[in-house]
């Protein structure tokens, strides 16, 4: 619309000068002309010869953070820029500019928000520059820089377990394990760093007001933990961040993190068209690598749930935790377990309740009371407060 104008009023002028042959009319025509020219070269040349670097200031940056990028523009043909105008060109970002006036061969940078962003690879990098001459009347625009790829991993909660009750669930936890293994405490000791937090001694802790750990004859249990997303594609109900394929991956990657960082071994088994498995281990790199899977990952699996679960069986080693996260559109039989029965694995149900995130369902929610499968299982329904949903999880995994 600008250069519409000035090319109507150029037009208008010429017109007139004609009419009149007034001669100063043709000498400001003339030097409008001129003007123009010149300041779309000086308009060209503003937006030419910058180099653009944009840095994640985050390493591991999650969806639901803002992310935070650093940008910084360098100036390389020795000519001054004064007024060019500067904003991210990647649609994630706000529309907001930022002004650039740099010296020759100065620079500048200044930090961006970025909010919107999904998870898995997010295409950032580029600028989008407005330059003009210094009157404003030519104004042309050009991307500049190279746009690149981050990785946004998935989004986490923190969790933790209950605070009442670990008395009891101690007493309960370690009569299953013997009767499940014929192991017995030996004694009680002081914990030290690298013991599985699984194995402290409650009552012990409490009447001390220091951290005790168990020691069990014959070895216990097996501290892995395996966890099993089920991302069938014929099972996923709800889109985007409403839908079962985020919300399960929400907590594989929270459960994940929690425990790895509490020092527990952590194996992960995706249900997906790709193959995603990784033995349990602990430390930093498993929660990097188990991460990266969780941000990359899509809801395109062909094998249900059973099947799934009877193929993976040999993975999972004897006496070890498997928490089965999945989509739960009717109730699913304790016979889909059996292969872990067997194997005296120890199985941690989390269900997605279908219903819940189905908007054309006509199926009555449960209440709160009624929502307690009866295989022991997590049922977690959209808008659920996963923090505290998880918590009986937590309560199971260590106690």
């Amino acid at each position: 619309m600008r250069l519409f104008g000035i090319v109507l009023f150029l037009l208008a002028l010429l017109g007139l000068s004609l009419i009149s042959g007034f001669r100063p009319l043709y000498a400001v025509l003339y030097t409008m002309i001129v003007g123009l020219a010149i300041g779309h070269v000086w308009a060209w040349f503003q937006s030419r010869g910058l180099a653009v670097t944009v840095d994640s200031l985050d390493p591991y940056p999650q969806v639901g953070q803002p992310l935070r990028l650093r940008i910084k523009v360098r100036e390389r043909l020795g000519i001054p820029r004064v007024t060019l105008r500067a904003g991210l060109a990647e649609h994630l970002a706000p529309e907001t500019e930022s002004m650039v006036n740099l010296l020759p061969r100065g620079s500048t940078e200044w930090m961006e928000l970025v909010v919107n962003h999904h998870r898995g690879l997010n295409n950032i990098g580029a600028l989008n520059t407005a330059s003009s001459d210094p009157f404003g009347l030519a104004r042309l625009k050009r991307q500049i820089g190279r746009p690149r790829n981050i990785l946004i991993y998935p989004s986490t909660v923190p969790l933790s377990t209950s605070t009442t009750g670990h008395a009891a669930l101690d007493q309960s936890m370690e009569l299953s394990r013997r009767a499940n293994d014929g192991t017995a405490t030996a004694k009680v000791r002081e914990y030290m760093p690298g013991d599985s937090l699984r194995h402290i001694h409650w009552p012990t802790t409490a009447r001390l007001n220091q951290l005790m750990t168990k020691e069990f004859e014959g070895g216990g249990r097996s501290e892995e933990i395996w966890i099993l997303l089920d991302l069938h594609a014929g099972s996923q109900v709800g889109t985007g961040l409403l839908g079962t394929e985020e919300y399960g991956i929400t907590i594989a990657a929270s459960l994940g993190k929690t425990l790895l960082e509490l020092g527990e071994p952590v194996g992960l088994i995706i249900n997906s068209r790709t193959s995603h498995r990784f033995p349990p281990r602990r430390g930093p790199m498993q929660q990097r690598d188990i991460m990266e899977a969780l941000a990359m990952v899509v809801a395109n699996g062909e094998t249900a749930l059973p099947e799934f679960l009877a193929q993976q069986s040999p993975w999972v080693g004897q006496g070890s935790t498997a928490v089965v996260i999945a989509p739960r559109r009717h109730e699913v039989q304790t016979a889909t377990f059996d292969h872990y029965y067997q194997r005296d694995i120890s199985v941690v149900p989390i269900y997605l309740d279908a219903a819940s995130f189905d908007r054309h369902s006509d199926q009555p929610l449960p209440d709160d009371g009624q929502r307690d499968s009866t295989d022991g299982a997590c049922v977690i329904q959209l808008g659920d407060d996963l923090a505290y949903a998880l918590t009986g999880v937590m309560d199971r995994l260590f106690y």
